[in-house]
């Protein structure tokens, strides 16, 4: 696997074209993840307190984001990474994991998906299996076919994309895409059918990610916030994430926070398990500044 790095400008092109809700303030891109509450759309990106501005619609809401060392604060954000990437490698692994992916590397083999077609026919079987047996919330209208299309016209505009095949005895059974933003690797979308879940593809693809990646300057692999649903983020976890704790600013109006507790709860609960308070503080209680 070979990344061509992506700017943040060229980053911000793909999402807003996914739908993403941003805006560039003061030289930043800002994503909205939920209504009036802001983070970068670089997720490392550092940023001193107030010393940019910050979007205007974030005083109803909240801002969060990553601060220099030299700023750092009791508050923390927690990332899910695979880090030293150049030392990876098989031996690195747990006994368990390390025969769980050897033995997914007889079953499966995987290239780059070239063609938009096989992309669009193959791939919408794929994911029509996982839907069903997910339910996946996020841009479920990618089940109808056209949509399911659509989106992947775009991410054949930018060719800074990886899109990954996994094959099972020569038929597509899993996708991977990925891409690298300045000096970070992210893991994007994944979906598989059932019999290659069964067969530890997962862990094929993390050891494909991972030994790709070893052969850059990359700082991470970046495979997503925590969820906080404990048995999505020791799966992670499991596969040899880390829980990589880095110095954070976070700014909530207190009243867009007490109605986040009653009336968005799994949003605040992810917020909880992002956020962490040294010395003590509860775990599921945010520590903001």
């Amino acid at each position: 696997m070979h990344w061509e790095p992506m700017t943040v400008d060229e980053y911000a092109g793909y999402r807003l074209r996914e739908g993403l809700k941003l805006v560039k303030v003061d030289g930043v891109w800002w994503m909205e993840p939920r209504p009036c509450f802001f983070l970068p759309l670089f997720l490392f990106h550092e940023i001193r307190p107030w010393s940019r501005r910050y979007p205007t619609k974030a005083l109803l809401g909240g801002v969060m984001h990553l601060v220099p060392p030299e700023y750092a604060k009791a508050t923390t954000m927690n990332f899910h990474v695979h880090d030293d990437l150049r030392n990876y490698s098989l031996d690195t692994l747990s006994t368990r994991r390390r025969k769980i992916t050897r033995d997914s590397l007889s079953y499966f083999t995987a290239r780059p998906i070239a063609d938009l077609e096989e992309f669009v026919e193959a791939g919408y079987q794929v994911y029509r299996n996982f839907y069903r047996r997910t339910g996946y919330w996020y841009k479920k209208e990618r089940i109808i076919k056209d949509r399911f299309r659509a989106w992947s016209e775009n991410l054949y505009c930018h060719p800074r994309i990886y899109k990954l095949g996994i094959y099972l005895e020569g038929r597509l059974c899993a996708v991977e895409t990925s891409y690298q933003v300045e000096d970070v690797i992210f893991g994007d979308n994944l979906f598989s059918d059932d019999v290659s879940l069964k067969l530890n593809v997962v862990d094929f693809i993390t050891h494909e990610l991972r030994l790709g990646a070893a052969q850059t300057d990359a700082r991470y692999v970046f495979t997503g916030l925590p969820s906080g649903v404990p048995t999505l983020d020791n799966s992670k976890s499991k596969k040899g994430c880390k829980l990589l704790n880095l110095p954070a600013y976070c700014k909530i109006n207190p009243l867009a926070l007490a109605l986040a507790r009653v009336v968005m709860k799994d949003g605040y609960r992810k917020l909880a398990s992002v956020l962490s308070r040294e010395e003590g503080e509860a775990s599921q209680s945010p520590g903001f500044a």
